[in-house]
């Protein structure tokens, strides 16, 4: 009799040992499949992430041109001419003075050409 329990529960733990093996080769599988699904789900977003960002990247380049032609075009408006050199300012002096009586000017440069020819 003790053979008998014996045989029954190496029969039965045998039995058990087959239905867990399939059990687990089953449940692989199914793994794998959702291991599959997931990496292209993944594929997919990254897909999308990379678009998005080419297009993200675009726009923050477009935007930074136009702030640096706003800052450029601010500071070009804003900044003070240079001053004029004191030779600049008696050119243009010279120039106003022939300008508004050529005659004068014509007798003065006479006079100083009669000086230095003394």
């Amino acid at each position: 009799m003790e053979n008998t329990i014996t045989f029954v529960i190496s029969v039965l733990m045998g039995t058990t040992s087959i239905v867990l093996a399939v059990v687990a080769i089953w449940m692989s599988k199914v793994t794998e499949r959702e291991s599959r699904a997931n990496y292209e789900k993944t594929k997919d977003a990254l897909a999308t992430v990379e678009k998005t960002a080419e297009v993200i990247e675009k726009t923050v380049s477009e935007n930074q041109k136009q702030l640096l032609n706003t800052v450029t075009d601010i500071l070009r408006e804003t900044t003070v001419p240079p001053k004029e050199d004191a030779e600049e300012q008696v050119k243009k002096i010279f120039l106003q003075a022939i300008a508004s009586d050529p005659e004068k000017f014509m007798k003065i440069m006479a006079e100083i050409g009669n000086q230095q020819n003394k």
